[in-house]
């Protein structure tokens, strides 16, 4: 196989697996490496913590690895690490593509294209390549009009006017040009990224590592609920309510209790360790 054509096959990898990745994801993962926490992340990124959370997991999704580690602080993966710096790469593509451009373009890392997909950024290039609506609609498989809608979504994306010209037959703009090599340079940079850790996981399958981190999430959530509970049990052995409401109390947390331990064992058991969290004394 050449290499032009390993290289075609790593892309087409590479869409069908995360074409639903968002240019964002990366920033936002940028942000939660640096920073160290989530919590950190988000007031650097004006957005909720939770919000963070769900970025970078739908980015572990696409890309099926685990990251980060977030409990207690954010710290990076073996593959995470690597990942720095193809994230770093692609937001430098995206700034030369600023700094070159006569057009006023946002300055703060992905914005204004942190909305654009895998998916948008291979439609697009695929129709500068074909030249024409029709090839392109044959070569992806899509509607004319869903070529239509990704192309504006770019020029919006990019504040800036039209990229083509003509309506079946296209001719690209010298800006639109410029559009397709820094697109081409993201898919690029992501497709040789996965194409290695696609290699890598030949033994080890990546989504087990992906449920081992979503069950550390997990556990540590159900820890906090964990202390709630017992908080609310060490409340109602002080309180003074009649003894018939304490005994009914106490048996709705106890079952709460019970069912949260049970939960507990099951993801250590995903986790691949025995946590130890709790004083069983309670139960007596």
């Amino acid at each position: 196989m050449t290499e032009r054509g390993g290289a075609n096959v790593t892309l087409e990898a590479l869409v069908a697996k995360a074409k639903d990745l968002r240019l964002i994801w990366l920033q936002t993962f940028l942000s939660a490496a640096a920073y160290g926490t989530l919590e950190a992340a988000a007031e650097e990124l004006g957005i909720h913590a939770t919000n963070v959370r769900d970025r970078i997991e739908n980015l572990e999704r696409s890309l099926g690895i685990a990251l980060l580690e977030t409990s207690p602080r954010v710290g990076l993966m073996k593959d995470g690490d690597d990942f720095v710096t193809v994230a770093l790469s692609v937001i430098k593509i995206f700034d030369d593509f600023r700094c070159g451009s006569p057009h006023q373009y946002h300055t703060n890392y992905l914005s204004g294209v942190g909305s654009l997909t895998v998916s948008d950024l291979h439609i697009f290039c695929v129709v500068c390549s074909s030249r024409s609506r029709k090839d392109a609609q044959h070569h992806l498989g899509i509607s004319i009009s869903t070529i239509s809608r990704v192309i504006s979504k770019v020029e919006s994306s990019l504040n800036i006017g039209s990229l083509f010209t003509g309506r079946s037959f296209v001719a690209i703009t010298p800006e639109g040009e410029r559009v397709h090599i820094a697109f081409s340079k993201v898919l690029q940079t992501l497709s040789e990224f996965r194409g290695t850790i696609s290699t890598k996981f030949v033994t080890a399958p990546p989504q087990d590592e992906v449920l081992r981190r979503h069950a550390l999430n997990l556990r540590r959530r159900v820890k906090q609920k964990m202390l709630f509970e017992l908080s609310n049990f060490d409340a109602l052995q002080k309180s003074k309510k009649g003894k018939a409401l304490v005994e009914k109390k106490r048996s709705e947390i106890l079952v709460e209790i019970n069912r949260t331990l049970s939960m507990l064992e099951d993801l250590n058991e995903i986790i691949g360790d025995d946590d130890k969290f709790f004083d069983f004394g309670i139960f007596e």
